[in-house]
């Protein structure tokens, strides 16, 4: 996949779609489109999974918290929007094995009432999941609770409810659909901003495209244009139709992690609520604990929303409640911020919002896809690629897929499959294990790059990531930018800043040599991404 080849489709070809947006709908959507024959492109201003998609809290899930809105206030819209997730999650974990996973979850309970509530509430959460069931819930004692839940301050304890939902690295996922999407001949170019569209007749029939990396603009035509811009729709919308009201009402989430120390737990612990109204989530993840979610009404979009001292600390205070070890600021290794794109309404609360996504057209024939979340992706997707395909008189070539297709190379995932990476390479078992589960059919490509090239060696020390993942990046998943590398194809500088920190020259000398860097552009490349290290991921 390289993005010489795709820019020049993009300024050469027309196409039957523009998918506006790189980010886990967009990226789905063209999957989805180019699996059904359809002649698709899709672009994003910023690297792929760079905003929303890339900074969720790495669940995929129903919604626990919907459905107890559905009996605490009578709201069927939550309803649907659970049973959906539900059937969705089984598809998305099926589907990326490599990836993701069932993980249990415990809610804690501290009176008889709250074991039989949240015991109920957990059973028709799987009920409603029936044959896609990715785990039975249950009742726990004490003992068990604490057990699976190391972290857990045993005061007041009475018991604990498990249930499961799934887990996955979204950067990963996002960036094996943008893979998949390609294997089906779409053409996908990250760094590609739409800045105008042109008309005829009052209708759209081209954008104007400008290359962030060059600066050059050029006209893209096409049958059909797609707005999958996340949180970005309503800038979109505007080029479109300045006046266009607003569709968002975003909202921030911040997640941290701690730092290795805090032995991260078995299963995930769920706060079901805090003191005004929030859940809040203590999870394991990459071998770390992950604290989040807050949930904030925002003003302004941007792309790179900042992490406040103050949302950091009112994490830390709920899980310092619970905990038996108290945590501070400087146990926090990372922490990053997501927008949530919420469709309006006139609630005063976030938490009142439906999480549910929504089609919109305008008069020129721009498609706008708005809310939905990560779990239900691939519903959303299907949802925009047959309203669009109608609306815009497309024929498609193919039946729908996408329940069944493997993201990449995850078809050919072997969880056993480390065992040959290691005799085969000689490699520590984490790294195997590492390698296996990130690029599947793939590993072998990054082990011939460390045989090769005689990159071995670990990026930093107590994480399990290689110097030959970074020419790989390059190479194979269009990261330009060190930052690409270090926060999305490799997750390091979500769990360690300071490590991803401490590396990034190293990162940018690789990717330098591999992309033909020259000492000016290594050097400005650099300041770049530790610009966005040292500020905002």
């Amino acid at each position: 996949m390289k993005r010489a080849e795709m820019l020049e489709r993009l300024k050469n070809e027309e196409f039957d779609v523009l998918v506006i947006g790189g980010g886990a709908t967009g990226a789905y959507t063209t999957l989805d489109f180019a699996s059904r024959g359809v002649k698709v492109a899709c672009v994003d201003k910023m690297d792929f999974a760079e905003g929303t998609s890339g900074k969720s809290t790495k669940l995929i899930h129903g919604g626990v918290r919907y459905l107890e809105k559905v009996f605490t206030k009578l709201d069927f819209a939550q309803f649907k929007v659970v049973k959906d997730a539900l059937f969705e999650r089984h598809f998305l974990i099926k589907n990326a094995e490599h990836i993701s996973e069932p993980k249990a979850t415990i809610i804690p309970t501290y009176s008889r009432f709250q074991t039989i509530y949240f015991g109920f509430g957990m059973l028709v959460y799987e009920k409603v999941s029936g044959k896609r069931s990715v785990g039975k819930s249950r009742i726990l004692s004490k003992a068990k609770t604490l057990q699976e839940c190391s972290f857990l301050s045993p005061e007041g304890l009475r018991a604990g409810v498990r249930y499961y939902d799934g887990q996955f690295i979204d950067t990963r996922m996002n960036i094996d659909i943008v893979r998949t999407a390609s294997k089906y001949n779409a053409t996908i170019a990250n760094y590609v901003e739409v800045v105008g569209f042109d008309k005829e007749n009052n209708k759209i029939v081209a954008a104007q495209l400008e290359d962030k990396l060059t600066g050059e603009i050029f006209t893209v035509r096409a049958k059909a244009f797609v707005n999958a811009g996340g949180v970005f729709i309503d800038k979109i919308r505007h080029l479109d139709y300045q006046q266009a009201e607003a569709l968002m009402e975003p909202s921030s989430g911040i997640h941290l992690i701690l730092d290795k120390s805090f032995e991260p737990p078995q299963s995930g612990f769920l706060i079901p609520k805090t003191d005004d109204g929030r859940v809040i989530f203590v999870l394991p993840w990459l071998g770390q604990t992950m604290v989040g979610t807050t949930d904030e009404m925002v003003d302004e979009v941007t792309d790179r929303p900042v992490v406040s001292e103050k949302d950091m600390e009112y994490l830390l205070s709920y899980y310092n409640r619970y905990s038996s070890k108290h945590a501070t600021l400087n146990d926090v290794k990372s922490y990053w911020s997501g927008l949530r794109p919420l469709i309006a309404s006139k609630s005063e609360t976030t938490a009142e919002l439906v999480r549910d996504h929504t089609i919109y057209t305008s008069p020129a024939g721009l498609i706008t896809m708005a809310g939905g979340k990560w779990t239900a992706v691939r519903r959303m997707a299907y949802d925009l690629v047959n309203f669009t395909l109608e609306h815009a008189n497309i024929i498609q070539r193919h039946d729908c897929v996408t329940e069944s297709v493997k993201l990449y190379e995850g078809g050919k995932f072997d969880p056993a499959g480390y065992i040959t990476l290691q005799n085969n390479y000689k490699l520590d078992e984490d790294v195997a294990k590492h390698l296996n589960s990130f690029y599947a059919g793939n590993a072998h490509l990054v082990c011939d790059i460390i045989k090769e090239m005689g990159l071995g060696n670990r990026l930093a020390e107590g994480y399990p990531y290689v110097e030959a993942e970074v020419v790989y990046a390059a190479r194979y998943e269009l990261a330009l930018h060190g930052n690409d590398t270090i926060v999305r194809r490799i997750p390091l500088a979500l769990q360690d800043l300071d490590a991803a920190k401490e590396v990034l020259p190293k990162v940018v000398k690789l990717m330098g040599e591999e992309l033909g860097w020259t000492a000016k552009m290594a050097k400005s490349e650099l300041e770049y991404a530790s610009n966005i290290l040292n500020t905002a991921l």
